[in-house]
């Protein structure tokens, strides 16, 4: 999470510009998405149960009331602009639930992140070096990701040093969110800050570090050096598809972006690409929507929960709205303006 206070040099990654993180047309890329493969993938994203609605209302056993929404972490005034039904259910919530709380509760917390706790390698690279023989990582994605780290200010050799925990939570910053890092929120953030503004109280569904710990456990190397590798794979000009990602999802079309991303995956890494994405979606997804669960019922049971997490939280079988459904809660969708039916 340390990534929000490094400086940002112009060094690498020419490619991502303003002009290309300043997407302003909602409406999907005919090159990015064709028609054809729109209609090969609408099959499929139809069979991703809860695939389509970013907003629902939740109601527990007794009749107490929350409401989920599923977020886009950007910080593009076309995410930021939130319906107004989200913004009033913000403003009338008791508590603000987000994946995680990035306020620091004390001094004590702010001296560990300015130690670089579990992000430093212990013995830096005179004990390893991130290279393919030592992660299986191809060498083309070897390169993209020094090229990422040395645009965050990190440095291109910053990967030898970095625990694979620390770099792959270095690797989930949208690189367009360079050019306003520090000074423009996110959607999940301006939520937190909405939510704080009204009188909610903030409540992080996982600890800050959590995500970090998990990933340098040895047990979780496989996950971590996936993750790395699908997100390292991320790194290259795509023309329209970040304006085909905001149209889906501006649109309610959730299970759509995840069977637009499987293709795109599979198109560009084969086979071993889809191992890479299934193994990351076991844990940044699946993992997490349990423990998510965990944190969140008993307020839930309480009621004046607005619960908001990444939009791919939401559906297919491990997704929050079927679990909360499995918890005994009942899930109604919300539609919201421009979404799809």
């Amino acid at each position: 999470m340390l990534a929000t206070c490094i400086a940002l040099p112009a060094v690498a990654q020419d490619w991502v510009t303003r002009e290309l993180c300043a997407v302003t047309d909602a409406g999907i890329d005919s090159a990015a998405l064709t028609d054809a493969l729109l209609s090969e993938l609408q099959p499929k994203a139809d069979q991703i149960a809860n695939g389509v609605g970013r907003f629902w209302r939740i109601e527990s056993p007794t009749g107490a009331v929350s409401h989920l929404w599923g977020t886009f972490h950007s910080s593009n005034p076309l995410i930021l602009d939130l319906p107004d039904a989200v913004e009033q259910a913000i403003a009338d919530a008791r508590v603000v639930a987000l994946e995680i709380d990035p306020i620091r509760p004390n001094r004590a917390a702010i001296k560990e992140d300015l130690a670089y706790t579990g992000l430093l390698r212990q013995g830096g690279s005179a004990t390893w070096q991130f290279q393919p023989e030592n992660t299986g990582i191809p060498a083309e994605i070897i390169a993209r990701v020094r090229e990422r780290t040395e645009a965050m200010g990190w440095g291109a050799e910053a990967p030898d040093y970095l625990t694979l925990g620390g770099l792959a939570n270095l690797l989930l910053y949208d690189a367009c969110e360079d050019f306003v890092n520090g000074v423009i929120p996110i959607q999940d953030s301006r939520i937190q800050m909405l939510g704080m503004i009204a009188g909610a109280e903030t409540l992080g569904l996982e600890p800050v570090d959590a995500f970090v710990e998990h990933l340098n456990a040895p047990a979780n190397r496989r996950t971590a050096l996936s993750l790395i590798t699908l997100y390292g794979s991320y790194l290259e000009p795509a023309p329209g598809l970040r304006q085909t990602y905001f149209s889906l999802y501006l649109q309610g079309r959730v299970g759509l972006m995840m069977a637009f991303e499987e293709n795109y995956v599979a198109t560009q890494w084969g086979e071993d690409g889809l191992t890479h994405l299934d193994r990351t979606d076991a844990f940044m997804l699946d993992k997490r929507n349990l423990d998510f669960l965990a944190t969140a019922l008993p307020e839930l049971e309480q009621g004046g929960v607005f619960m908001a997490v990444g939009a791919y939280h939401l559906p297919g079988p491990g997704g929050m709205v079927a679990l909360l459904r499995k918890a005994g809660y009942t899930l109604t969708r919300m539609p919201l303006p421009g979404e799809a039916s």
